[in-house]
């Protein structure tokens, strides 16, 4: 009796022990779970806090290698399992949690994959801002005012292609003067000869046209070295206007076709939140507040133009503006039957009243292409002194006649965008996103070395894979259990 009362005991407690060490082992694999799982929080903690500050993009620090990920991850392990100087809850004196083996490697870059760490993480930052950010409402509004006129910018395409000069019919009735204009054009003669629009505009030329569109004397002299660039082979390529926008007649069409404004909402959504993050962080030429310690001031216009000084960049932007609005404002000048009759009667003075009708035809051409040039340079200066332009102009909006172009009259104009927008709108015509991209990061590296001179953004990871094994040793029992872990995670 004594013996099966002794075995009975013996079997229940071994079934007790059994249960006790299926609990234990429970609780040991939970804990060395929920240790695994902060492992990785613990080490993506140590992102960049500048690039996070400044720019909201979470990237490893760059001097998170291999080795210092690994130590800090035993050091982590360790102070969570009692193997440290500083005392932990999780130390048990019936079970002891070890780190067997521990690998952590940094992956990811900035550059990589066509950018998608860089664009996801700026499309997440970006989301919120969406649907109350007021210069996309401004371009969808005049996207859709645009695309509300697409039959009349076609319309206006065509009439452009049919009045080339070249094609023009010496027994044309558009190209006979009335006696009135006649009269006209001799009493203005003397005027016209002294202040030839086609003579200002190659003036203007000459002197450039950033002169003539803004105070050079208040410009920004700020450049950088290219030496101190993360990606140098990111320099842009000049653009110049010459008097060849007016000689050369299939400019003009063509140059409208290109642009593609009445198609632009097809575009806008491609790149729009990258496009939006850049008006966000980046400064642009008249900010009132501007962000401190950035190495170049028109940060938007470096991205579009690629340049190494803020003037030039600037200039980029002002002859891409002029030659958007040249393209745009072409639409109503060479359509509008006002501006054409006094381009003629002002092309026959000029002419001389026997000149051949193909000749007058063409000498009104380049008038008329001298009056839209000349109101195009005027819509980028009023961009630029914080004035707005309407996208697509009527005749009420329409500020330069004949005698303007010549005396240099000015009107005023307070609706459509203004230059933030017209920047955004630029953005969004610039395809490139691999460019974009790469001169974001030269900025943000070469404005955070000024705080952090080592920063590299080459070098910064989006994520880290680590592989770790946990050892539970029970304080009785032989047996010992390891537990694997392997994580991959990003920002």
């Amino acid at each position: 009796m004594t013996v099966l009362a002794a075995m009975l005991f013996l079997a229940v407690s071994v079934m007790l022990l059994v249960c006790l060490d299926g609990s234990l082992v429970y609780q040991a694999k939970a804990r060395a779970g929920m240790a695994q799982t902060g492992l990785m929080e613990h080490l993506l903690a140590n992102y960049n806090i500048p690039l996070a500050e400044r720019y909201h993009l979470y990237f490893l620090d760059p001097r998170m290698n291999s080795q210092v990920l690994e130590e800090r991850g035993r050091a982590y392990y360790d102070e969570l399992f009692g193997h440290s100087s500083v005392s932990s809850l999780w130390k048990d004196p019936i079970w002891r949690i070890e780190t067997e083996y521990l690998e952590a490697a940094p992956y990811g870059t900035m550059q990589e994959k066509e950018f998608q760490f860089f664009i996801t993480q700026i499309e997440d930052c970006m989301k919120q801002d969406l649907t109350k950010d007021v210069f996309l409402k401004a371009l969808n509004g005049a996207v859709q005012e645009t695309e509300n006129q697409s039959a009349s910018l076609e319309e206006a395409v065509k009439k452009l292609d049919r009045n080339k000069p070249e094609e023009s019919s010496s027994n044309s009735d558009d190209n006979t003067l009335t006696p009135s204009e006649v009269a006209e054009g001799e009493q203005a003669g003397s005027e016209v000869q002294k202040n030839n629009p086609l003579q200002k505009i190659r003036s203007i030329l000459e002197h450039g046209l950033l002169a003539m569109v803004a105070d050079e004397s208040e410009l920004s002299e700020q450049k950088i070295s290219p030496s101190l660039l993360p990606f140098k082979n990111q320099k842009g390529n000049k653009i110049t206007i010459s008097m060849d926008i007016l000689k050369n007649l299939d400019n003009v069409s063509e140059m409208l076709k290109s642009q593609g404004i009445h198609k632009l909402s097809e575009s806008l959504s491609d790149q729009t939140m990258i496009n939006l993050y850049i008006q966000k962080y980046f400064n642009h030429y008249g900010d009132s507040e501007v962000m401190d310690d950035t190495m170049l001031l028109y940060e938007v216009e470096y991205i579009l133009g690629g340049q190494y000084s803020d003037k030039e960049n600037l200039e980029y932007v002002v002859n891409k503006l002029i030659l958007l609005r040249f393209a745009l404002n072409a639409t109503y000048a060479f359509s509008n039957e006002e501006l054409g009759a006094q381009a003629l009667s002002m092309a026959a003075v000029l002419t001389g009243i026997t000149g051949t009708p193909e000749f007058m035809e063409a000498v009104r051409y380049l008038i008329l292409a001298a009056v839209n040039l000349l109101e195009s340079m005027r819509d980028v200066k009023d961009l630029l002194i914080g004035d707005k332009v309407p996208l697509v102009k009527s005749a009420a909006d329409w500020r330069t006649s004949i005698s303007g172009a010549v005396k240099g009259e000015t009107g005023v104009r307070s609706k459509g965008l203004n230059y933030k927008e017209y920047s955004l709108l630029l953005l969004t015509l610039q395809t490139d996103k691999a460019a974009k991209c790469y001169r974001m990061q030269n900025l943000m590296q070469i404005n955070l070395q000024k705080t952090q001179p080592e920063f590299q953004i080459r070098e910064c990871r989006a994520g880290i894979n680590i592989r770790s094994g946990v050892k539970v040793k029970p304080m009785f029992y032989l047996r010992e259990y390891l537990f694997k872990d392997e994580q991959k995670s990003a920002y």
